[in-house]
């Protein structure tokens, strides 16, 4: 479920935290994008959140990646996909400020943001386009900003679709994680998707994951004096 796989991307961007310690700037941007990035790969299924974070350009997205990833599951939850998308992003941030690049990074930032927004639970967002407009804004404000280093685009995308797969990796059904080598899926656990697991296990882990990942460092170092 969605608001699981956000947490997830969120929890590896701050674990990373503890082997490379990052800006603060760069903290909170990679904490949005890793849990929105963890979203995108179910852009192959039309109910998902990433597929109506935008609207119609999500709608049009959600068919072009299900007709090329070949269905729900599938390129999108491998290892080359995840990569993939992960090059794609990086490539569109190297060929800022060049018109093509800052469009491919403004619609790129837009989806993985719009996605997050889309699953913040206030009811202003429930109605009209307020989320779709907010999201929009930043990322063309990023994507134009002079001089605004986005590197860490990649890696943190990167990290969420990888972490996405994981997550699915232990449900039943499992992910075809070697595509194209293999189109075996592969399943590391069998826990059912939205089961109570999930729910009243797994999400509560996650949400006291994040603020102990984030402040292990000042605690510990706090607590050392």
């Amino acid at each position: 479920m969605g608001i699981s796989h956000a947490m997830t991307g969120a929890v590896a961007w701050s674990a990373l935290q503890l082997i490379h310690p990052q800006t603060t700037p760069v903290l909170v941007a990679g904490l949005a994008v890793t849990a929105g990035a963890a979203l995108i790969p179910d852009l192959d299924h039309r109910d998902s959140t990433a597929s109506r974070s935008l609207g119609p350009l999500t709608w049009v997205l959600c068919r072009v990646v299900q007709a090329v990833s070949g269905g729900h599951r599938r390129a999108t939850h491998s290892l080359a996909g995840c990569a993939t998308l992960a090059i794609a992003v990086q490539m569109a941030v190297q060929a800022r400020p060049g018109v093509v690049g800052t469009v491919a990074t403004a619609v790129l930032l837009a989806v993985i943001l719009a996605s997050v927004v889309h699953l913040v639970p206030l009811r202003a967002f429930k109605r009209g386009w307020l989320d779709e407009i907010l999201a929009a804004v930043v990322a063309i404000a990023l994507a134009m900003w002079p001089g605004l280093d986005l590197a860490m685009l990649g890696p943190a995308v990167l990290v969420g679709t990888l972490v996405h797969a994981l997550g699915d990796a232990i449900t039943r059904q499992g992910i075809p994680f070697w595509w194209p080598i293999s189109r075996k899926n592969v399943r590391l656990a069998r826990f059912k998707a939205g089961g109570w697991t999930e729910r009243w296990v797994l999400r509560p882990a996650f949400v006291l994951a994040i603020p102990a990942l984030l402040f292990w460092e000042p605690v510990m170092s706090f607590l050392g004096r």
